[in-house]
């Protein structure tokens, strides 16, 4: 049964989703204290079900050749049709892959679950290694590895460096959708020692976009603005059009940003951080986030992940690495 909201899989009524930290948006699932376990995380997000290949038949009950129907054995549900040369990878199995993670002692499970009809699942690890900002370290950057499956051949299990809490679709795209091109394919899960060795490569690749991210960010609060340098980029990132109305809205813009980077911003009246190049990028960061109006929370979702807030943010990031 697929809810109205968020695309959580539900099961004789329950959420199949199980979380640490803050309730979710959407109020569903289960919260377990402190660190889980992947068994744990199994039991309370409804992750235990089996998925296998069965024949597929035409209307006069004819075998179709080289296809496969994927059914989830406990609700009999068909996720769809994959090639007959397909194979499922089990959600126990991508789970023992994220224990290998977690016995390495340097992540442990933060949310789980699955959406649809169970066709796509996750488990996300929290690393709680702290990203630098110069002298400045905030807890606002999460870190996370992202492991996530399809069961029906859209996509292969992989493994991603990412900062976005999966707690819904839309977090569960947007993760999808940031790390592409990025991470590891998970094509085969060995056994332990294999996956440890794997293990150890893909913390290597979490840890070093951690230190990467930090580096960039510590370049940025390392360069002040001069008043004349401020306007310089609040006029860039909102270029004034024909349009009067319009004009008036570029205009409080611009001024809120400005005032963001001169400590108005949230957090950005620290000493160190307050007129900087990070300042700048915050600011802009807070106010396509809460500051321009959405019609609905829904449509600020959508925007920010998969519309014109990665295109803003991403020029704004331009404009004050450029020199």
């Amino acid at each position: 049964m697929r809810p109205e909201k968020a695309n959580i899989n539900i099961v004789n009524g329950k959420a199949s989703l199980v979380y640490s930290g803050k309730d979710p948006w959407h109020t569903l699932g289960t919260r377990l204290n402190g660190n889980f376990t992947s068994s744990e995380a199994i039991a309370a997000a409804n992750l235990g079900y089996i998925v296998s290949t069965v024949n597929v038949f035409d209307g006069d009950m004819r075998l179709i050749k080289n296809y496969k129907a994927v059914l989830r054995d406990d609700t009999r549900d068909i996720f769809g049709i994959v090639s007959s040369k397909w194979a499922p990878i089990q959600n126990t199995k991508l789970a023992e892959f994220a224990d290998a993670l977690v016995g390495s002692g340097n992540s442990f499970f933060h949310t789980a679950g699955c959406l649809g009809f169970g066709e796509d699942i996750w488990f996300l690890l929290e690393v709680p290694k702290e990203l630098k900002v110069g002298n400045f370290s905030s807890e606002q950057y999460k870190n996370y590895l992202f492991l996530s499956n399809n069961h029906i051949g859209k996509r292969s299990a992989r493994i991603n460096f990412t900062s976005v809490r999966v707690i819904c679709q839309n977090t569960f795209n947007a993760a999808i959708r940031k790390s592409e091109g990025d991470g590891v394919t998970i094509r085969h899960i060995g056994d332990m020692d294999r996956k440890i060795e794997e293990a150890k490569m893909i913390l290597g690749l979490a840890s070093k976009r951690i230190d990467d991210l930090g580096s960039l960010f510590t370049t940025l609060v390392n360069k002040s603005m001069t008043s004349l340098e401020i306007n310089n980029f609040v006029e860039q990132l909102f270029p004034i059009k024909e349009d009067a109305e319009r004009t008036s809205k570029v205009v409080e813009a611009r001024a809120f940003v400005a005032d963001g980077i001169d400590g108005g911003g949230t957090g950005l009246d620290e000493v160190g951080i307050r007129g900087t190049r990070y300042a700048a990028l915050q600011s802009a960061i807070e106010f396509y986030d809460f500051q321009k109006g959405f019609r609905s929370a829904e449509n600020r979702m959508k925007d920010i992940c998969f519309g014109g807030g990665i295109g803003f943010k991403t020029r704004a990031l331009e404009l004050l690495v450029k020199d």
